[in-house]
């Protein structure tokens, strides 16, 4: 985990994480993609209840992405 966001070029983000573990997401009209272990995570904003919104490097849209996701405490 970084605090440094200046990888992120254009991005507001608050830290910069590594996935801890794959996941996979929808967006609306897409099909499923799966996103590796050690993708960097751009976060955003906490949105509680063990969430954080963000973006990945590659795509601007925001998603969800659960903290034991990223390795992070779930705790409010």
């Amino acid at each position: 985990m970084s605090i440094d966001s200046t990888t992120a070029p254009d991005a507001p983000a608050r830290m910069v994480c590594e996935m801890a573990r794959g996941v996979h997401v929808t967006w609306p009209g897409e099909p499923l993609r799966f996103i590796p272990e050690g993708t960097r995570f751009f976060v955003e904003a906490w949105v509680g209840d063990g969430w954080y919104r963000g973006r990945l490097r590659d795509d601007p849209r925001p998603m969800h992405v659960n903290a034991s996701c990223l390795g992070l405490p779930c705790g409010d």
